[in-house]
Parts: structure tokens; sequence; C-alpha cells
């Protein structure tokens, strides 16, 4: 049924109109509650007062074009209500011994569960539940373009995850120095440990050797397990919205959700304008380091391919001719002659993982020998990037110009720490500047290199004292020697670059006060998903969670959002 049938019937108090929207959207929902919460209880639970809020709240929903997106937010606040502090193992099998793909599949759950929350769930809805980027802004409470960076950044992150999990178990016996990063490890791959493995990929040839050419998030995330629906959740779910007994909880669990914003959606827990301010990212500093994060797209996208066919001789990882692979999402300049190949060149890279979909935006050529700093040959509708130094004190800020002279372009940014640099990415079009902020350290001082794609424009920064390298400036003309010619005098500092604005102090918000949860039993112990326990009928003044015929009792019933 069309969603806009569905909202109608639902408005109207339609019966079959609870019946029509599981039919719908059950799967969907429940598989994406089991993937936030990985229990299959708690999962039911979850998704039962998703439906019982959309049933109390959809007067709310402006557009039923946008009612699918609308579920998915009511139900990411009640997964996020439930979602235990600690890690949790699942109570359904990554993989399966009889499937040919076991090993594949365990690389991708833990490479998966290894991202911050907030990327792993963007690249869920994107890549599993195929929302749009406007559609995904709505459901975590987010601007569609920063949506549009963070999953960029996700999908980055997920590819040196994936890379750290390869190296962590193919090969070993190749490498003595990746032998040595891994042997004090006791199991997970922790964040300092992935970081180690990335980077050393880039200098060890040999290691090289076992990456894949390219990693897509839609093949990644399609080995990772599927959480099918119970064959008894349908009636059960349906006897709550018509036992009247269950009258006391359907209200308690719609009063929960109490704050909507100007399209009828849910307002989300950490949102709003102090929340933007506070991050550019959720939780990517707190699950990477940060130095990772900024740099990961120049080490994996780029610099990684050019470095192992620097390495290896002209083959490449396609073959002989050349050709590579850009970096995500970037246009691939103008191909420039091919050079004769080495005798005896070095045998090409194969990939280890097939994991790789065909680059829509096509191959990109090299030279004859990769430069000295891995560029790729600007083509002239590129990427326009003024100035090619910047200067700042300590703790200062500056803006990097970027333009293009025809069309739009997506374009991205790699390398930098610890300078910081926002926005990361975006897409330019024709007659529009974009202003890129940096911000240098606040202490000390030194200088990075940053890399803007397409084109491989680079931009050196530098922070804190004199720097050895001023920019050139225009020369002027040497007078005629009539007179003593003037003692040379020293080459003037260039003028730092004028901070930017400082970013207000970020205000905690404040969280709405929650009603106390119904009293319920203890969390049920783990049961399969078929069968879930039974749990006793709601009181008359606290309604508890729904009697036998219901889902299980919410385990961590009651816990804010």
């Amino acid at each position: 049924m069309e969603d806009r049938l569905l909202v109608e019937a639902l408005r109207s108090r339609d019966p079959i109109a609870m019946g029509a929207v599981y039919d719908d959207y059950a799967e969907r929902l429940y598989g994406y509650c089991w993937f936030q919460l990985r229990n299959s209880d708690a999962a039911q639970v979850a998704f039962r007062d998703t439906l019982m809020c959309a049933e109390a709240h959809i007067g709310r929903l402006r557009s039923p074009a946008r009612f699918g997106p609308w579920l998915y937010a009511l139900a990411r606040i009640e997964c996020r209500r439930r979602r235990p502090a600690g890690p949790v193992q699942p109570d359904l099998p990554v993989a399966r011994h009889d499937q040919d793909d076991v090993d594949l599949r365990l690389m991708a759950w833990r490479a998966v569960t290894g991202l911050p929350s907030l990327s792993r769930e963007l690249l869920d809805l994107r890549h599993r539940h195929g929302l749009t980027d406007s559609d995904i802004a709505l459901v975590v409470g987010r601007r569609t373009k920063e949506v549009g960076e963070l999953l960029g950044q996700a999908a980055v992150l997920l590819e040196a995850a994936l890379i750290a999990e390869i190296l962590a178990h193919d090969g070993l016996e190749s490498c003595s120095q990746r032998s040595a990063l891994l042997r004090p490890r006791k199991d997970e791959i922790d964040d300092d440990l992935r970081e180690a493995l990335v980077r050393h990929s880039l200098e060890c040839p040999r290691c090289a050797r076992h990456l894949p050419e390219n990693i897509a998030p839609r093949k990644v995330y399609a080995l990772l397990p599927h959480a099918p629906l119970p064959p008894t959740l349908r009636g059960r779910l349906m006897n709550c919205f018509t036992d009247p007994e269950l009258a006391g909880y359907r209200l308690f669990a719609a009063a929960r959700v109490s704050r909507f914003g100007a399209q009828g959606f849910p307002q989300q827990h950490g949102t709003g304008p102090a929340a933007a301010l506070r991050r550019a990212s959720e939780d990517a500093s707190r699950g990477w380091p940060r130095a990772l994060t900024a740099a990961v797209g120049a080490l994996i996208a780029a610099v990684t391919t050019v470095t192992v066919c620097g390495y290896l001789g002209d083959d490449t990882l396609h073959g002989s001719n050349g050709v590579i692979a850009g970096p995500p999402g970037a246009r691939s300049p103008r191909p420039s002659p091919a050079p004769p190949s080495r005798p005896g060149g070095a045998r090409p890279v194969s990939a280890a993982l097939p994991l790789a979909l065909p680059d829509p935006a096509g191959p990109a050529a090299l030279g004859a020998a990769p430069p000295k700093d891995y560029l790729w040959a600007p083509a002239p509708e590129d990427l326009d990037v003024r100035p090619g130094r910047l200067t700042l004190p300590a703790g200062g800020a500056g803006v990097i110009v970027l333009s293009c002279s025809t069309g739009s372009l997506d374009w991205q940014v790699s390398g930098g720490w610890p300078a910081r640099l926002s926005p990361a990415a975006g897409t330019l079009r024709c007659g529009v500047a974009q202003l890129v902020t940096v911000r240098a350290p606040a202490a000390g001082s030194g200088s990075t290199v940053v890399t803007f794609w397409p084109g491989g424009h680079q931009v050196q920064i530098v922070w804190g004292g004199r720097q050895p390298y001023p920019p050139p400036s225009t020369p002027t003309p040497v007078p005629v020697p009539t007179d003593p010619p003037p003692s040379p005098s020293e080459p003037s500092e260039p003028e730092p670059s004028e901070p930017a604005p400082s970013e207000p102090a970020p205000s905690s918000p404040s969280r709405p006060q929650s009603p106390q949860p119904p009293p319920s039993r203890p969390e049920p112990t783990a049961a399969p998903p078929q069968a879930p326990p039974p749990e006793s009928p709601p009181a008359a003044t606290a309604p508890a969670d729904p009697p036998h015929s219901d889902p299980p009792a919410d385990p961590s019933s009651g816990s804010a959002g």
C-alpha cells in the first residue's frame, strides 16, 4: 500500500491500518531495531513501541510521503532508549559454517561493529534500508549537508577498519613487522592497533598485496546477518492494539515521545543548534583517533594504491596500462599517455577480498612514475584551490578558498592532522566559492600538508613561529648601482591570515523528563527469538509491558533515550 494511503488509514482509525503498516514495514523496521540492539527480544519491544507511537502521533506528520523515514525516526528513539552502554554480542549467528564466505562475513561484522555508532548507523540506513541523504537527515535530526559529509567519513572509516581486519588475519607469515604489531593483541582490534596497521600498509609492499583494490560499503553491509521476523510476531503485535487491558500501556508508550519538530518528526536526543556546533561528526573522535579520522581518506583511498604501484613497478592494480581508481567520489582527471612498462616489471597486485564495485567515475591515469608527493595531474575543469600555503599563529584560524569554473563537482580533503579542517567534503557549483576553515593547534609550531580532490591540489599549512620557506614574492626591480647597494634585508614573514571567529561554547541540551517506566519483570535471559518469554499483565495504576500474548518486556524499560 502507498504511504499516503497508510497515513490516511491511520488518521481515520481504520481497524486494518496497523496490519497494513506491519505488512509494509515490519521486516525493515525490525531488522533496523535488531541491528541497533543485537537482541531479538529487545528488538521486538522497540518495534512494538514504535508502532504504538506511530498510531498515537500520526496526526503530527506533515508530509505523508515521509512516512517511512518518520517510522525510522520513531524506531531510532525506541532503540536508543534500550541500547546498552557496553558491547553486546549478537543473539543471532554472524555466519554459518555451511556458507562459503564465512571468513568474509566475520571480517565484515568485526569491521562494522568497530565503527563509531553514528557512522555504523548511517551506513546501515543508506546501504541496507535505501534511505536518501535527506531522509537520513530527518531520521537522525541533522542537516542534509552534514549527513552527506558524515556518510563520506563513515565510508572511509569502514575501509580502514576492513583493511585492518584483513591485515590482522591474512598472510601474517609474510611480514615480521606486522606480526610484531599484532603480537600484543588479545582479542579485538583496538583503535591504536587499527591505525598502526593502516599506516604500516603504506610502507610495506608485502602487506599491500593482501589489500583489495576498492571497498564498497554496500557489499560489506550485504555480508552482515539479517534478522528474520519471528513467525508469531504479527499476531502478538496486532493483539496489542485491540486488547483493552493494554490501553494504559499504549498511552504510556506514546507519552514518552513528546517533542516534535516543524515537519512532525520526533526530536532526537542531542540534536539542535548547540549540538550541531559541538560536533562535526558524532563520536568520530571517541571511537577513532583523530589523526586517522582526518587523514585516512588519503591513506586508504589515494595514497595506498599509488604507493603500492610505486613500490612494485609500473604494473598497477588493474594490469599494465597504468590505470588505477582515484579516491572515492572524486572525478577522474584526463588521462595522460602511459609510459612503456619496465622490462621484467613487478606483478600486479591482486585483490584479496572480493568487495569491489565498478567505479562509476571511471579510472584515472598515472604517469611514468608517481611523483614524490603522489599527486594526480589536475584537469582544467578540476578544483581551484587558493592559497597554496597558509601561515597561522598557534591556535589561530584561516581559510582556504575552493572554486570551480564549470558545472559542479564533488570535492574532499585528506590529511592535515594535527590541524583541523571544516568542512572536509562537499559539492562545488560554478561561481560559488567554498570556504574551508583551518584551525591550527593551540600550542607549539609545525607544518602539515592537505590534499584536495579531485586533482590532488596540495596546500601547506604552517603555524607558530618562523618558517624557513616563506612564500615567493614578486621580485622588485634592481636599482642601478651608482651608489653602494643597501644591505640585504631579511625576507619578511608572510602576514598571518585573520583568525575566524571562535565557535561558541557548546551547551549541553537538556534531556526532557520522561515518565517513570511501568514495573516489569527482570530482564529475560537469552531465549530463541521465535519464543520470547512471557510477562505479567499490566497493573491498573502503572501499566506494564503487554502480557503473554505480547512481545517480551523491555529489558531496559524506561531508560532515557
